[in-house]
This record gives C-alpha cells, sequence and structure tokens, in this order.
C-alpha cells in the first residue's frame, strides 16, 4: 500500500481532547460540590466533612486538569491519518492503540461538521460513513476530527474522486 498523505490533527485539537478528557473530572467535582452544598445547608452528615470536602474538591481540579493535559497532548501524539492508494485509516490510542482501515470501495458519505468549539477554533471533523457500519443510526465509521477546514475539504474531494473511479 503506497501512502499518498499522512497527516496530525492541526495542533488546536489539543484543546479538543483536554474537554474530552476533563469531562470525567468534571462529573466527579460536581458530586463534591453537592456535597460541599449540603454541608452548608447543615445536612448532618456533611457537616463534620465540609473541610475535606472542600480540600478534596480543589485537589480533585488541580489533579484533573494536570491528568488531562497529559493525557490529552499524548492522544494528539498518537493521532495520525493516511491516505492511501486504496484505503484511508486512522491510528490512534494512548492505552490502547487502535488502527482502523476503509478501503475506499465501502466509503458511501463523506460529510464535514462543525459544532460550535470547533468553528471559533478553525477546525473541522470529516466524517466517513460505510453502508455496513452507518446503519439506522447514522453513526460515521472513521472521524478525522481537528483539522482545519480547508484540509477537510481537500480531503473530502480526494475521497470523492477515489469513491468515483
Amino acid at each position: 500500500m503506497v501512502s499518498l498523505r499522512k497527516f496530525k490533527p492541526s495542533p488546536k485539537a489539543k484543546f479538543i481532547y483536554f474537554l474530552r478528557a476533563f469531562n470525567l473530572v468534571f462529573l466527579t467535582l460536581i458530586a463534591f460540590l453537592i456535597a460541599i452544598v449540603m454541608a452548608f445547608l447543615k445536612v448532618e452528615i456533611f457537616d463534620f466533612y465540609l473541610n475535606y470536602l472542600v480540600v478534596a474538591s480543589i485537589a480533585i481540579f488541580i489533579i484533573g486538569i494536570i491528568i488531562s493535559a497529559i493525557y490529552s497532548n499524548a492522544f494528539y501524539n498518537s493521532v495520525l491519518f493516511e491516505i492511501r492508494e486504496d484505503s484511508i485509516s486512522k491510528t490512534s490510542g494512548v492505552i490502547f492503540k487502535t488502527i482502523k482501515v476503509i478501503p475506499y470501495s465501502k466509503i458511501t458519505n463523506v460529510e464535514i461538521v462543525q459544532g460550535p468549539i470547533l468553528r471559533l477554533l478553525g477546525l473541522a471533523s470529516l466524517y466517513i460513513h460505510t453502508a455496513g457500519y452507518s446503519g439506522r443510526y447514522n453513526i460515521a465509521e472513521m472521524e478525522i476530527e481537528g483539522i482545519e477546514v480547508n484540509v477537510a475539504e481537500e480531503i473530502r474531494n480526494l475521497i470523492l474522486q477515489k469513491i468515483k473511479s
């Protein structure tokens, strides 16, 4: 297989990866904040532990930011997309490495998506659909996330050319 082009997401995509990694920390922090509010409202169970809850919440927040930053950077470094003569592939993963290869002959649809955060960063995601995978749920088999809009358009056009030929 000859590689026509290898590319990575934009460095701005690290922010998107950071937000995804920080989600779990944020939910844990909300649980601690609820406990703190209950302590302030003098719910007996939490009254004694108020100081511990505040310190734990601050510690979870700080540790969460540090871990999220480290993980998002490691994940960014693991992501690699490759446009080949007969397929497109995505390699990613920090703990579990995943390599996904989609032959052009299986691709049915390619769409460019920009949510509000991606739009603010000037980035886009390219969703690649296949007939066997997407089905009735309309889930993309591969997402090429965090790339510049012009790069997304260029890759979409290249894939559409490969599909036609």
